[in-house]
């Protein structure tokens, strides 16, 4: 016969595990996820900028102690760029507001047609033609938007405009180098002296951004914005030109939103 110890030992044990059963029953509810937040958003893209084509300049400057006088037409290539954005949202997650800034570098190419005067002789001039290659060129654009925000599951389409801000640095034609011989009645065309020359001015964008958002906050996207101004070049010998600032920007790249 058991003695009254142990059937205490055993009945103490089965009222433990018959009270906690209902303990290990019950799981504890998970906690509910939080949204994912979304105050806004941060872009980064690059891509490329085709700018508005070509813009001409006239000038002159001494030469044999006459005027030289120089046609320059500048025709601009497509340049590099890249673009930085950051948004936050203003009203119901839809309307926002957003700064960008845009840098392209790229180079022009200047088709040169220049009257030169002779060395001894007086209203001689010889024209020469040629194309000054490798002038270089960079903007910098600081774009202010409104923009709009519809989203689709993970797909987000944004349309933005507003103001932009140009700096053009853009290296001008000052001077035109020759390939003569005596007794130089003729010459040819060498090649070109050119000096950087940077101006500013306010103009104006509109766009599209169009990304897929592969996980809570991060995406990637497609950017495409037109961006136009016009800016004044002004060289030291005291000419000037007007050149376009902008033109059809397309890029690609990352998406986060926070």
């Amino acid at each position: 016969m058991k003695s009254p110890a142990i059937r205490l030992v055993f009945s103490s044990v089965a009222l433990t595990l018959f009270l906690s059963a209902p303990v290990f029953a019950q799981r504890p509810a998970p906690k509910p996820r939080k949204p994912p937040k979304d105050r806004g958003f941060i872009a980064l893209n690059a891509g490329v900028q085709a700018t508005s084509g070509t813009f001409s300049d006239n000038f002159t400057y001494q030469v044999n102690a006459e005027d030289a006088t120089v046609q320059a037409q500048y025709h601009l290539k497509t340049s590099l760029l890249i673009d930085a954005a950051v948004g936050v949202h203003v009203w119901k997650k839809i309307v926002g507001i957003a700064f960008a800034a845009t840098r392209t570098s790229g180079s022009a190419r200047a088709a040169i047609v220049a009257q030169v005067p002779h060395p001894f002789f007086d209203n001689q001039d010889r024209e020469v033609s040629g194309d000054g290659t490798g002038l270089e060129r960079a903007e910098t654009a600081i774009h202010v938007d409104g923009y709009y925000l519809k989203t689709s599951g993970k797909l987000r389409l944004m349309l933005m405009g507003g103001p932009t801000w140009f700096n053009v640095d853009q290296q001008l034609v000052t001077a035109v180098s020759l390939q003569e011989t005596y007794p130089y009645d003729t010459a040819a065309f060498r090649d070109v002296t050119g000096k950087r020359v940077k101006a500013s001015a306010v103009g104006g964008n509109i766009g599209m951004d169009v990304s897929w958002m592969f996980s809570r906050s991060a995406g990637a996207g497609v950017l495409a914005r037109y961006a136009t101004g016009q800016v004044r070049l002004n060289a030291d010998d005291g000419h000037s030109v007007s050149t376009d600032a902008g033109g059809f920007q397309v890029g690609a790249g990352l998406r986060i939103k926070f």
